[in-house]
């Protein structure tokens, strides 16, 4: 595109169109099933602690919030009940093919669900979307039959197909050697703390692993990855994260929690967070009180976070996140 066309639309019109479309099925979902739409602010005065997740700070010292989850979770506090939004998050140094900056999620929230009642409704979403879906040869929009029936994967299967290691019992060193050995662009394997060099292999050759598969769930994640989720015992007797990932052809699309309430337990993982921020040269961040007062009220719930915009591009068949966005940021 030439300098002088910088102005135009990221997205061409008809794709615009198709996005308000899908937007519009969307609240009348949502509506049908009585959950109510909340809106909420994008700004806070502290941000989430996951080492993982880039915080956009202002000048004036609050941050551009990267899930509208502590606000949701205020609102489930107060007796809100089921309740969704459609929010604007933003995640610094996440430019690409399927990232932008600023970007819009789907978030919502069910008391009283457990995680599979809550992969069941999602599933029944993305069907009652699927009127919105383009054919394309490469990458067609799975079936009614496909979306009822996701093929479901552990984080260990995966990773042990991939790159021949358990994520449970790997040694740190055999850990490194792996890394060393199949990721030759990386130049932190000997320093690196375990959880980031799990992360990595996982994006670089788990991941790819799904990209045949029309609709795949991932689930039993290593406790250490569950973030705001409740941890659970396995059928192998392993601790693991109580929360699945939703992938459309390989690209990860949706985030579901069994939403942790132990507020000592988020304490926990919160001072965790920072002292592997200090290690890793990054920002500590303050507890969220606000928050911490709202999971004392809440009651036992499921809830999900779905990126808009990364649906909207497997609903069309589109490779670029740029092209069903009305303005990209620079770089995606």
């Amino acid at each position: 595109m030439s300098p002088a066309a910088h102005w135009q639309s990221s997205a061409a019109l008809e794709v615009l169109r198709a996005r308000a479309a899908v937007l519009d099925q969307i609240r009348r979902f949502f509506s049908a099933r009585d959950v109510l739409e909340v809106e909420v602010p994008v700004l806070a005065d502290t941000s989430a602690s996951d080492v993982h997740l880039d915080s956009l700070r202002l000048c004036n010292g609050q941050y551009l919030l990267t899930s509208p989850e502590p606000y949701m979770k205020r609102l489930l506090g107060s007796g809100a009940g089921a309740i969704f939004t459609l929010s604007k998050a933003f995640r610094a140094n996440e430019s690409g093919r399927r990232h932008n900056p600023e970007f819009l999620m789907l978030e919502w929230y069910r008391p009283g669900y457990a995680l599979d009642e809550l992969l069941e409704e999602t599933l029944d979403l993305l069907l009652a979307l699927s009127r919105h879906g383009r054919d394309q040869s490469d990458l067609p929009w799975p079936s009614k039959a496909l979306l009822k029936t996701p093929i479901r994967f552990t984080y260990a299967d995966l990773m042990i197909e991939a790159c021949g290691l358990n994520p449970f019992t790997v040694s740190d060193d055999r850990l490194r050697a792996c890394v060393r050995s199949l990721v030759r662009d990386y130049d932190d394997a000997d320093t690196a703390e375990r959880s980031i060099l799990l992360d990595l292999l996982f994006s670089r050759l788990a991941e790819p692993l799904l990209t045949k598969c029309p609709v795949a769930v991932v689930e039993g994640y290593p406790a250490e990855q569950a973030s705001q989720s409740r941890t659970r015992i396995d059928t192998q007797g392993r601790l693991v994260a109580d929360r699945f990932e939703l992938y459309l052809y390989g690209l990860e699309i949706a985030n579901a929690y069994h939403e942790l309430t132990d507020v000592e337990e988020f304490r926990r993982r919160h001072d965790s967070d920072n002292a592997r921020r200090r290690v890793l040269g990054l920002s500590e961040l303050a507890l969220d009180e606000a928050l911490v007062g709202a999971m004392r009220a809440m009651p036992p719930c499921s809830g999900i976070a779905l990126g808009v915009d990364r649906l909207v591009m497997r609903l069309l068949g589109l490779s670029r996140i740029d092209q069903v966005l009305s303005f990209a940021s620079a770089g995606a």
